[in-house]
């Protein structure tokens, strides 16, 4: 038999399991001055990365508008801040305020080309990437011209017809000089002197050809050498006869002094006209040139096959 014990009244019932209760102190960054540091450095470093990204951040710019550049006959410039949908008569409208010109006097030139007021900027400027320099220059003042019988006729048009023409029209009749028209006209001299001066050389040398001496005539002072050796057979010297491809020769010779004097005369007039009829002429001129060169080169080849 186990003794029982009966419990006191006075004691508390013990707890199953105890746990010792922990005290839990408030993080004070004060009373650890290593902790304050940190801390101290943490706030630094976020407030310099916000500051420098800030730093960083690309200023907000309107992506809808580019700046265009004018450039007038004085070498003045003044920007325009255009959008990108604008056609070149807003473009004008917007910088008549600034060049004091009204865009009906306006005429401006990229590149060398007159632009259209129904063009889109994007169009005209061949794109809006990078800096866009316009060439800007006033359009002269038409004078009236009275006649005899009393009509009144303009020289920027032909009366009513004139009026209701577009802008455009009459703008293609006249080439403006600018640095790069200027430069091209250069250009287009010393090719047109080059090719009169080669063909005139031709066209010379096919009339001497033409006029000299033939082959088979005898010429009366002709002085016989001494006698060399017999078995030393020397051709003797002869004049060259005419062909028939000298007259094609000639042809296209005197074909290409007319477009050469016709390139030196594009290039110092302003229509539009005789610069294309210079084009054509000058490249069919070519064409024609390179057919007789290799026409005559195959039948070469041909004769000393069959040889």
């Amino acid at each position: 038999n186990m003794p029982s014990y009966a419990p006191l009244a006075d004691s508390p019932a013990p707890d199953v399991c105890p746990v010792p209760q922990q005290q839990q102190q408030p993080l004070t960054v004060a009373s650890n001055p290593p902790y304050e540091s940190a801390l101290a450095i943490t706030t630094a470093t976020a407030s310099s990365s916000s500051s420098e990204s800030a730093s960083r951040r690309p200023l907000v710019v309107d992506e809808g508008t580019v700046p265009i550049t004018f450039l007038d006959a004085s070498h003045n410039r003044f920007t325009i801040s255009a959008r990108r949908h604008w056609t070149v008569r807003q473009l004008k409208n917007s910088a008549s305020d600034v060049c004091n010109t009204p865009a009906e006097a306006q005429r401006l030139i990229y590149m060398g080309a007159l632009l259209e007021d129904f063009d889109t900027l994007e169009r005209a400027l061949r794109g809006l990437e990078g800096e866009k320099i316009v060439h800007f220059y006033p359009r002269p003042v038409a004078t009236q011209n009275t006649s005899a019988s009393g009509d009144a006729t303009s020289d920027a048009g032909d009366g009513a017809a004139g009026e209701g023409a577009p802008d455009s029209r009459r703008q293609r009749d006249s080439i403006l000089v600018t640095p790069e028209i200027f430069q091209a006209q250069q250009r287009i001299r010393l090719l047109a002197f080059l090719l009169l001066f080669i063909c005139s050389m031709n066209v010379l040398t096919l009339a001497t050809i033409f006029l000299g001496p033939s082959a088979q005539e005898d010429s009366f002072d002709d002085v016989p050498g001494p006698p060399g050796d017999p078995t030393q057979i020397t051709p003797e010297a002869s004049a060259r006869s005419w062909k028939r491809s000298d007259v094609w020769n000639m042809l296209l010779g005197l074909v290409g002094v007319y477009f050469g004097l016709l390139g030196i005369r594009s290039s110092t007039e302003t229509g539009l006209n005789i610069a294309r009829r210079y084009f054509y002429g000058l490249l069919a001129t070519g064409i024609i040139w390179i057919s007789l060169q290799y026409h005559s080169d195959v039948i070469v080849i041909m004769r000393q096959k069959k040889s």
